[in-house]
């Protein structure tokens, strides 16, 4: 109505920009908002040429410009929103695959890329590392007696206990059903069955109750030092050897298995 000059038809763009960004509507519908933006853009370019009313050229200007600007300030605003979310997704995503969601733990595949960082690092010239793999000990009588619920309990519990026990710089994942892995990196053996023999004691002798009923939780320790020559796999097998040991030796234990 007042002309091209004024630049009101750079909105036609901001449009363009929300259709496409704008997650309310599906795939298909931001094409085809996105398209009719477009086409009415061309229809009006092509039968709105000339303005109906005449604006003095200084207010055109002022209007080009102040429109250039509004356009500009909202798209770069939106831009900053929209990367927030993106990247607040992709974080959400990362933590989903990178966590156990009933312990909040490392999962098996995060601990074991660890592991494998922790090993190259080691035989890159760095100190060297000890694995504790642990099992909650009787874990199927819990769930036979008080049901799957408690189950889960046991293993928050025990993952809570675990997590705060460790040191900064330690890794803690659920590895399996009821087994959860330790990595302790710049650790010697002597170091690494003290810290197991903490978190052993300290789990024992916790009171755990569910739903009025209290359990008596222990954990047996199945601990290994792996040399720069063998492989995070045959690291991993030695404390699962350590931890079978164990167990035959009665359970609530730390069993230690060096290379």
């Amino acid at each position: 109505m007042v002309g091209w000059d004024t630049g009101f038809h750079y909105y036609f763009f901001l449009l363009i920009f929300v259709c496409f960004m704008n997650p309310m509507y599906g795939r298909g519908m931001r094409i085809f908002l996105a398209v009719s933006d477009v086409v009415i853009y061309l229809l009006l370019t092509q039968y709105a040429l000339r303005p109906w009313y005449t604006v003095d050229p200084l207010y055109t200007e002022l209007l080009n410009i102040h429109n250039i600007l509004i356009v500009t300030i909202t798209i770069t605003i939106l831009s900053s929103v929209f990367r927030k979310r993106i990247t607040e997704t992709i974080g959400d995503l990362e933590m989903a695959a990178n966590t156990d969601p009933l312990t909040g733990l490392l999962n098996r595949r995060s601990m074991f890329a660890r592991l494998e960082r922790e090993h190259d690092r080691y035989q890159s010239g760095a100190a060297s590392y000890c694995v504790l793999l642990c099992d909650i000990d009787d874990f199927k009588m819990f769930n036979d007696l008080y049901g799957h619920d408690c189950g889960d309990y046991v293993l928050r519990e025990c993952a809570q206990a675990i997590r705060g026990l460790v040191r900064t710089g330690d890794s803690v994942s659920r590895w399996g059903g009821e087994e959860f892995l330790i990595l302790l990196p710049a650790t010697d053996p002597e170091e690494a069955f003290h810290i197991a023999e903490r978190i052993r004691s300290r789990i024992q002798h916790a009171v755990h109750t569910f739903q009025g009923a209290e359990l008596r939780i222990t954990l047996t320790f199945g601990l290994s030092s792996c040399p720069p020559s063998v492989s995070v796999s045959d690291c991993i097998n030695q404390a699962d050897n350590a931890l079978m040991q164990g167990k035959q030796e009665g359970k609530n234990c730390v069993v230690s298995q060096l290379l």
